[in-house]
């Protein structure tokens, strides 16, 4: 059995079609606009991902750096002890009274 509609059922199809045709549209452009902002936060976190990269670089240097001046032994007392070849540390002047 076809059920025909009625000419007041379908009166208001005309104004339901436009309404999702405009929602269509819209749709589509709220998804350009989406990946717009996708397609830029990709670059960003490329370039991010590329600096990320230098400071680790950055970081290991300076730990080399450092490393290599921490390392070196001038036979010089460290900060009172006694010197690498076990004289007393610190520099002795004899001969000045204190006043």
């Amino acid at each position: 059995m076809i059920d025909i509609k009625r000419p007041i059922e379908l009166a208001g199809m005309r104004s339901r079609l436009a309404r999702a045709k405009k929602l269509e549209t819209d749709i589509a452009v709220t998804g350009q606009r989406y990946d717009r902002v996708l397609d830029k936060i990709d670059e960003q976190h490329k370039a991010l991902q590329g600096h990320a990269g230098e400071l680790e670089s950055n970081a290991s240097q300076l730990e080399q750096l450092l490393g290599s001046m921490l390392a070196g032994d001038n036979g010089g007392p460290n900060d009172g002890e006694t010197s690498s070849s076990g004289s007393e540390a610190g520099q002795v002047i004899t001969g000045v009274k204190a006043s």
